[in-house]
Protein backbone atom coordinates (compact mmCIF):
# COMPACT_ATOMS: atom_id res chain seq x y z
CA UNK A 1 0.00 0.00 0.00
CA UNK A 2 1.43 3.40 -0.58
CA UNK A 3 -0.11 6.49 1.73
CA UNK A 4 -0.22 9.83 -0.04
CA UNK A 5 -2.07 11.22 2.87
CA UNK A 6 -3.39 10.40 6.15
CA UNK A 7 -3.60 11.86 9.62
CA UNK A 8 -4.71 10.36 12.97
CA UNK A 9 -5.46 13.98 14.46
CA UNK A 10 -3.57 13.11 17.20
CA UNK A 11 -2.37 16.80 17.95
CA UNK A 12 -3.25 19.14 20.88
CA UNK A 13 -7.19 20.85 21.19
CA UNK A 14 -7.41 23.48 18.85
CA UNK A 15 -9.67 25.64 16.79
CA UNK A 16 -8.80 24.28 13.22
CA UNK A 17 -7.35 21.48 11.33
CA UNK A 18 -4.01 22.74 10.32
CA UNK A 19 -2.26 19.90 8.40
CA UNK A 20 -2.34 16.37 7.92
CA UNK A 21 0.06 13.83 9.41
CA UNK A 22 1.76 13.90 6.00
CA UNK A 23 1.77 17.41 5.66
CA UNK A 24 -1.00 18.12 3.59
CA UNK A 25 -3.33 21.22 4.43
CA UNK A 26 -6.70 21.18 5.39
CA UNK A 27 -9.40 23.33 3.84
CA UNK A 28 -11.67 23.01 6.37
CA UNK A 29 -13.26 26.13 7.93
CA UNK A 30 -15.57 25.49 11.46
CA UNK A 31 -13.52 21.86 11.92
CA UNK A 32 -10.87 21.84 15.15
CA UNK A 33 -9.60 18.75 17.02
CA UNK A 34 -10.99 17.87 20.15
CA UNK A 35 -9.27 14.99 22.75
CA UNK A 36 -7.06 13.76 19.27
CA UNK A 37 -9.68 13.24 17.11
CA UNK A 38 -11.26 15.79 14.22
CA UNK A 39 -14.58 17.19 14.35
CA UNK A 40 -17.06 19.78 13.29
CA UNK A 41 -17.50 22.34 14.84
CA UNK A 42 -19.42 25.23 12.83
CA UNK A 43 -21.85 25.47 9.73
CA UNK A 44 -19.46 24.41 7.68
CA UNK A 45 -19.24 20.66 6.59
CA UNK A 46 -16.76 19.76 4.47
CA UNK A 47 -13.08 19.55 5.31
CA UNK A 48 -11.19 18.45 2.19
CA UNK A 49 -7.64 18.19 1.56
CA UNK A 50 -7.60 20.45 -2.03
CA UNK A 51 -5.20 17.43 -3.84
CA UNK A 52 -3.99 14.20 -2.38
CA UNK A 53 -1.98 13.43 -5.57
CA UNK A 54 -3.53 10.09 -6.74
CA UNK A 55 -6.62 8.57 -6.83
CA UNK A 56 -6.82 5.62 -4.74
CA UNK A 57 -8.66 4.24 -2.36
CA UNK A 58 -10.37 7.44 0.11
CA UNK A 59 -10.87 6.31 3.32
CA UNK A 60 -12.09 7.79 6.77
CA UNK A 61 -12.67 6.11 10.19
CA UNK A 62 -15.62 7.81 12.03
CA UNK A 63 -17.62 7.44 15.88
CA UNK A 64 -20.71 7.70 14.83
CA UNK A 65 -23.56 9.34 17.80
CA UNK A 66 -26.61 6.97 18.15
CA UNK A 67 -29.62 8.39 16.87
CA UNK A 68 -31.25 9.16 20.46
CA UNK A 69 -28.72 12.27 20.39
CA UNK A 70 -29.22 13.60 16.88
CA UNK A 71 -29.24 12.40 13.74
CA UNK A 72 -25.72 11.45 12.07
CA UNK A 73 -25.14 12.50 8.71
CA UNK A 74 -21.13 11.66 8.01
CA UNK A 75 -18.47 10.13 5.71
CA UNK A 76 -15.83 10.69 3.07
CA UNK A 77 -15.48 12.73 0.21
CA UNK A 78 -13.82 11.69 -2.82
CA UNK A 79 -13.04 13.26 -6.54
CA UNK A 80 -13.51 16.45 -4.73
CA UNK A 81 -13.41 19.05 -7.24
CA UNK A 82 -15.04 21.69 -5.71
CA UNK A 83 -18.03 22.52 -2.91
CA UNK A 84 -20.36 21.72 -5.99
CA UNK A 85 -18.92 18.68 -7.11
CA UNK A 86 -17.73 15.54 -5.35
CA UNK A 87 -18.43 12.18 -4.34
CA UNK A 88 -19.96 11.47 -0.65
CA UNK A 89 -20.47 7.78 1.01
CA UNK A 90 -22.28 8.95 4.04
CA UNK A 91 -23.73 6.86 6.88
CA UNK A 92 -27.01 7.91 7.83
CA UNK A 93 -28.63 7.25 10.91
CA UNK A 94 -31.59 8.84 12.31
CA UNK A 95 -34.72 7.85 14.20
CA UNK A 96 -36.15 6.66 10.68
CA UNK A 97 -33.31 5.01 8.59
CA UNK A 98 -29.82 3.03 9.29
CA UNK A 99 -27.55 3.22 6.32
CA UNK A 100 -24.63 3.70 4.48
CA UNK A 101 -25.80 5.84 1.11
CA UNK A 102 -23.42 6.76 -1.67
CA UNK A 103 -24.48 10.13 -3.22
CA UNK A 104 -23.14 11.98 -6.39
CA UNK A 105 -22.87 15.65 -6.30
CA UNK A 106 -22.59 17.36 -9.76
CA UNK A 107 -23.27 21.44 -10.08
CA UNK A 108 -24.50 21.35 -6.98
CA UNK A 109 -27.16 18.59 -7.15
CA UNK A 110 -26.95 15.63 -4.54
CA UNK A 111 -28.41 12.18 -6.75
CA UNK A 112 -28.22 8.81 -4.30
CA UNK A 113 -26.53 5.98 -6.52
CA UNK A 114 -26.87 3.11 -4.06
CA UNK A 115 -27.35 2.32 -0.49
CA UNK A 116 -26.23 -0.09 1.77
CA UNK A 117 -29.09 -0.77 4.55
CA UNK A 118 -32.76 1.31 4.96
CA UNK A 119 -35.13 1.13 8.21
CA UNK A 120 -33.37 1.27 11.91
CA UNK A 121 -31.65 -2.01 12.59
CA UNK A 122 -31.02 -2.85 8.62
CA UNK A 123 -26.80 -2.70 8.57
CA UNK A 124 -27.02 -5.05 11.75
CA UNK A 125 -24.10 -1.93 12.87
CA UNK A 126 -23.97 -1.00 16.39
CA UNK A 127 -24.56 3.20 16.75
CA UNK A 128 -22.11 3.46 18.40
CA UNK A 129 -19.37 1.46 16.66
CA UNK A 130 -16.35 3.17 15.04
CA UNK A 131 -16.55 2.47 11.16
CA UNK A 132 -14.19 2.42 8.39
CA UNK A 133 -16.37 4.06 5.17
CA UNK A 134 -13.83 3.77 2.15
CA UNK A 135 -14.41 4.97 -1.31
CA UNK A 136 -12.06 3.00 -3.74
CA UNK A 137 -11.47 4.88 -7.21
CA UNK A 138 -10.85 3.21 -10.66
CA UNK A 139 -11.13 5.23 -13.15
CA UNK A 140 -15.08 6.04 -13.57
CA UNK A 141 -15.62 2.93 -11.00
CA UNK A 142 -16.37 3.47 -7.73
CA UNK A 143 -16.43 0.47 -5.13
CA UNK A 144 -17.85 1.65 -1.26
CA UNK A 145 -17.18 -0.29 1.85
CA UNK A 146 -18.00 -0.18 5.10
CA UNK A 147 -15.28 -2.42 7.58
CA UNK A 148 -13.46 -3.58 4.85
CA UNK A 149 -16.46 -5.28 3.23
CA UNK A 150 -18.04 -3.84 -0.51
CA UNK A 151 -21.53 -2.61 0.00
CA UNK A 152 -22.22 -0.16 -3.46
CA UNK A 153 -20.16 -0.08 -6.76
CA UNK A 154 -21.37 2.66 -9.25
CA UNK A 155 -19.92 3.72 -12.38
CA UNK A 156 -20.04 7.47 -13.18
CA UNK A 157 -21.76 8.21 -16.33
CA UNK A 158 -20.39 10.46 -18.95
CA UNK A 159 -21.39 13.82 -17.60
CA UNK A 160 -20.61 13.30 -13.76
CA UNK A 161 -17.12 11.94 -14.91
CA UNK A 162 -16.87 15.30 -16.67
CA UNK A 163 -17.89 17.08 -13.95
CA UNK A 164 -15.33 15.30 -11.28
CA UNK A 165 -12.16 15.85 -12.64
CA UNK A 166 -10.51 16.46 -9.09
CA UNK A 167 -8.44 14.11 -6.80
CA UNK A 168 -9.40 16.15 -3.34
CA UNK A 169 -10.56 13.77 -0.43
CA UNK A 170 -11.67 14.11 2.58
CA UNK A 171 -14.61 14.40 5.06
CA UNK A 172 -18.34 15.70 5.38
CA UNK A 173 -20.16 16.13 8.09
CA UNK A 174 -24.19 17.10 8.16
CA UNK A 175 -25.85 15.63 11.20
CA UNK A 176 -24.52 16.08 15.18
CA UNK A 177 -21.45 16.10 15.11
CA UNK A 178 -19.16 13.20 14.79
CA UNK A 179 -15.55 12.30 15.81
CA UNK A 180 -12.63 11.65 12.75
CA UNK A 181 -10.15 9.55 14.58
CA UNK A 182 -8.28 8.52 11.27
CA UNK A 183 -7.87 9.63 7.58
CA UNK A 184 -6.14 7.82 4.56
CA UNK A 185 -5.73 8.23 1.10
CA UNK A 186 -3.58 5.34 -0.59
CA UNK A 187 -3.37 3.21 -3.76
CA UNK A 188 -3.81 -0.66 -2.40
CA UNK A 189 -3.57 -3.57 -4.46
CA UNK A 190 -7.01 -5.23 -4.34
CA UNK A 191 -6.46 -7.42 -7.87
CA UNK A 192 -7.25 -6.30 -11.68
CA UNK A 193 -7.12 -2.41 -11.74
CA UNK A 194 -9.75 -2.32 -15.34
CA UNK A 195 -12.36 -4.48 -15.37
CA UNK A 196 -12.70 -7.56 -17.56
CA UNK A 197 -16.27 -6.44 -18.54
CA UNK A 198 -19.14 -3.78 -17.42
CA UNK A 199 -22.42 -3.27 -17.71
CA UNK A 200 -22.28 -2.53 -21.51
CA UNK A 201 -20.67 -5.83 -22.65
CA UNK A 202 -22.94 -7.50 -20.16
CA UNK A 203 -26.19 -6.13 -21.87
CA UNK A 204 -24.56 -6.61 -25.44
CA UNK A 205 -23.74 -10.68 -24.21
CA UNK A 206 -26.55 -11.41 -22.20
CA UNK A 207 -30.13 -10.23 -23.41
CA UNK A 208 -31.62 -10.86 -19.32
CA UNK A 209 -28.74 -8.32 -18.27
CA UNK A 210 -30.53 -5.03 -21.05
CA UNK A 211 -33.62 -5.02 -17.66
CA UNK A 212 -31.27 -5.97 -14.59
CA UNK A 213 -31.06 -3.24 -12.17
CA UNK A 214 -27.54 -1.58 -12.05
CA UNK A 215 -26.94 -2.34 -8.78
CA UNK A 216 -27.12 -6.16 -9.18
CA UNK A 217 -25.44 -6.39 -12.62
CA UNK A 218 -22.96 -4.46 -10.81
CA UNK A 219 -22.32 -6.81 -7.90
CA UNK A 220 -22.75 -10.03 -10.70
CA UNK A 221 -19.19 -8.67 -12.69
CA UNK A 222 -17.69 -7.88 -9.80
CA UNK A 223 -18.29 -11.78 -8.05
CA UNK A 224 -17.72 -12.86 -12.12
CA UNK A 225 -14.47 -10.51 -12.17
CA UNK A 226 -13.12 -11.91 -8.60
CA UNK A 227 -13.09 -16.19 -9.83
CA UNK A 228 -11.97 -15.46 -13.49
CA UNK A 229 -9.08 -13.32 -12.38
CA UNK A 230 -8.35 -16.28 -9.59
CA UNK A 231 -8.37 -19.00 -12.67
CA UNK A 232 -7.40 -16.88 -16.21
CA UNK A 233 -3.44 -16.64 -16.56
CA UNK A 234 -2.54 -13.05 -15.55
CA UNK A 235 -2.04 -10.32 -18.58
CA UNK A 236 0.61 -7.86 -18.00
CA UNK A 237 0.33 -4.33 -17.21
CA UNK A 238 -1.03 -2.20 -20.24
CA UNK A 239 -2.35 -5.15 -22.23
CA UNK A 240 -5.29 -5.27 -24.28
CA UNK A 241 -8.15 -7.46 -22.36
CA UNK A 242 -8.75 -10.11 -24.68
CA UNK A 243 -12.42 -10.63 -25.91
CA UNK A 244 -12.76 -14.20 -24.69
CA UNK A 245 -11.83 -12.95 -21.09
CA UNK A 246 -14.94 -10.25 -21.47
CA UNK A 247 -17.12 -13.06 -22.99
CA UNK A 248 -16.07 -15.54 -19.62
CA UNK A 249 -16.87 -12.29 -17.06
CA UNK A 250 -20.42 -11.92 -18.80
CA UNK A 251 -20.82 -15.66 -19.40
CA UNK A 252 -19.73 -16.57 -15.47
CA UNK A 253 -22.15 -13.46 -14.27
CA UNK A 254 -25.05 -15.28 -16.23
CA UNK A 255 -24.18 -18.54 -14.63
CA UNK A 256 -23.89 -17.46 -11.12
CA UNK A 257 -27.65 -15.90 -11.17
CA UNK A 258 -29.11 -18.88 -12.96
CA UNK A 259 -28.09 -20.61 -9.70
CA UNK A 260 -30.19 -17.43 -7.43
CA UNK A 261 -31.72 -19.72 -4.83
CA UNK A 262 -32.58 -18.51 -1.45
CA UNK A 263 -31.77 -22.33 0.16
CA UNK A 264 -28.68 -24.17 0.66
CA UNK A 265 -25.22 -22.67 0.07
CA UNK A 266 -26.15 -19.35 -0.69
CA UNK A 267 -24.73 -15.31 -0.63
CA UNK A 268 -27.07 -12.97 0.43
CA UNK A 269 -27.05 -9.51 -1.80
CA UNK A 270 -28.98 -6.73 -0.41
CA UNK A 271 -31.78 -8.51 0.99
CA UNK A 272 -33.67 -8.90 -2.16
CA UNK A 273 -31.75 -11.48 -3.88
CA UNK A 274 -29.36 -14.73 -3.06
CA UNK A 275 -26.87 -16.30 -4.55
CA UNK A 276 -25.48 -19.82 -4.92
CA UNK A 277 -22.27 -20.25 -4.66
CA UNK A 278 -20.63 -22.19 -7.28
CA UNK A 279 -17.25 -22.93 -9.21
CA UNK A 280 -16.68 -21.67 -12.44
CA UNK A 281 -18.32 -23.25 -15.31
CA UNK A 282 -16.43 -25.22 -17.51
CA UNK A 283 -17.37 -23.52 -20.56
CA UNK A 284 -16.08 -20.22 -18.89
CA UNK A 285 -12.38 -22.00 -18.09
CA UNK A 286 -12.57 -23.13 -21.79
CA UNK A 287 -12.51 -19.64 -22.13
CA UNK A 288 -10.23 -18.31 -19.63
CA UNK A 289 -7.41 -21.52 -20.24
CA UNK A 290 -8.68 -23.09 -23.74
CA UNK A 291 -7.47 -26.49 -24.13
CA UNK A 292 -4.81 -26.98 -26.60
CA UNK A 293 -3.19 -29.87 -28.76
CA UNK A 294 0.38 -31.61 -27.34
CA UNK A 295 2.20 -33.94 -29.46
CA UNK A 296 2.30 -37.67 -27.39
CA UNK A 297 3.64 -40.13 -29.56
CA UNK A 298 2.95 -39.01 -32.75
CA UNK A 299 -0.70 -38.09 -31.81
CA UNK A 300 -2.35 -35.12 -30.83
CA UNK A 301 -4.36 -35.14 -27.35
CA UNK A 302 -5.71 -32.60 -25.55
CA UNK A 303 -4.16 -30.40 -22.84
CA UNK A 304 -6.48 -30.50 -19.43
CA UNK A 305 -7.10 -26.99 -18.13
Amino acid sequence: MTVFCSDDFSRPDGPSLGNTYTGQPWVATGWGTVAGRGRKGGSEVNAVVASTGATGVYAATTQTIPAASGDQLCGPLALHTDALNFVLWERVLTATEDAVKLYVRTAGTFVERAVYGGPPGSTGIDPDAVLELAVAVDGAVLSCSVNGTVRATYTLNVSEAAALTGNGAGMRDEGSPGYWVDFVVATVATGPTTEWADKDDARLIWPDAVDMDDALLDHLLAVSQELCAAYAPALADGAPVPARYKQAVVQQARETWSNAQRDGDVLGFDGDYAIRVRPLADSVKQLLRPNRAVPSFGVAVEEES
